[in-house]
Order: C-alpha cells, then sequence, then structure tokens
C-alpha cells in the first residue's frame, strides 16, 4: 500500500500520476469531487481524490489519520513545497476559478478568506501531525519543486522504498506545464 500525503498545493496529484504511470493501481474510488477538481482545480490529468475502496494501491491521504483505517505497513510519500508558493498556487488557482466559475467562487468567498487568513498556522499545525504520522512507516519526503525540476535527486530514495517500480516510468508522471500551477 503506498499512501501520498501532503498540504494543498504540493504536488500531490503529480505524484499519484507518477505512480499511475509506473503502473501503480490506483486504491481509490474517485469522486464526484474529483471530476470538479479536475476541472475547477486545473488538474487535467487527475485530481485523484477518492475514498480507499480496500484494494492493494495507492491512495491519497491530505489528513493524517490514514493510519487508522489502513492495512499496515503502508510505504508513504510526503510531499513537501515552501508554503510561500503554495498559498500563491492557490491563490493563482483561485484568480483562474473566479474567472470561469463566477458563481461558485462568490459562494465560497467566505471559505477563502478564512483559508488565506490562516493558511500559515495551518499548515504549520498540520505538518507536525503529518510528522508524527508518517514516522511510524517507512517514507520518503519529496521537495514538489526539487522533484518537477529534477526528479534524478529522488532516483535513490525511489529505488530504495520502491523497488518495484520503475523509476523511468515514474518520472513520466511530471509535467513541467503544471509545475507553477
Amino acid at each position: 500500500m503506498i499512501i501520498v500525503t501532503g498540504n494543498p498545493r504540493t504536488g500531490t496529484s503529480m505524484m499519484m500520476r507518477c505512480l499511475e504511470k509506473a503502473g501503480v493501481n490506483m486504491a481509490f474510488d474517485e469522486s464526484k469531487r474529483a471530476e470538479e477538481g479536475k476541472i475547477i482545480f486545473n488538474n487535467l490529468h487527475g485530481f485523484y481524490e477518492g475514498k480507499w475502496n480496500g484494494k492493494v494501491g495507492a491512495v491519497k491521504d491530505l489528513g493524517f489519520n490514514f493510519d487508522k483505517y489502513l492495512p499496515p505497513e503502508p510505504r508513504v510519500i510526503c510531499m513537501q513545497r515552501d508554503p510561500k508558493n503554495s498559498l500563491k498556487s492557490w491563490k493563482d488557482v483561485m484568480d483562474r476559478r473566479r474567472e470561469r466559475f463566477p458563481e461558485l467562487v462568490q459562494k465560497r468567498l467566505p471559505f477563502r478568506e478564512k483559508f488565506e487568513a490562516n493558511f500559515y498556522e495551518r499548515i504549520n499545525k498540520r505538518n507536525t501531525k503529518r510528522i508524527e504520522t508518517i514516522n511510524k512507516y517507512k517514507h520518503i519526503t519529496v521537495n514538489y519543486e526539487e522533484f518537477a525540476s529534477n526528479p534524478e535527486n529522488y532516483r535513490k530514495d525511489f529505488e530504495c522504498l520502491f523497488p518495484e517500480l520503475s523509476f523511468d516510468k515514474l518520472k513520466e508522471g511530471i509535467d513541467l506545464k503544471l509545475y507553477n500551477r
């Protein structure tokens, strides 16, 4: 079982796409939110959101309670990104979204203001809890910007934790057009 975790806008969907390219089964049932996410958040390759379906494969978990409902010994990929870049990316997405979905944005405006107001506090709190959780398992931490621009820096870590995967196939999931989104 492979868990991909990280804060919003840290490349979790990109990493799921990379795992899919490497031949890993996706172990979730895509939700309606995932279809909307592909459009709204401009993740055209897939939002990779959904509830774990009980099968072996990869699943994305943005929270930190995955150890309560998954089989023992999952391997974890923890995505990280400079919080300033995550927030900038999130704001850029919201601005593009405002142009395409004005009624939805207006409806979600209070959420957006709250999200931006305490963004760094929430990220720090989530990271502390996430680190406590992932340290229980075999894991690697991947910096989004570095992986997107120079994935070879991570070859050894991936080959050690995932010897069954082709790292060259995994790299095919990187789409530099989406790098700054």
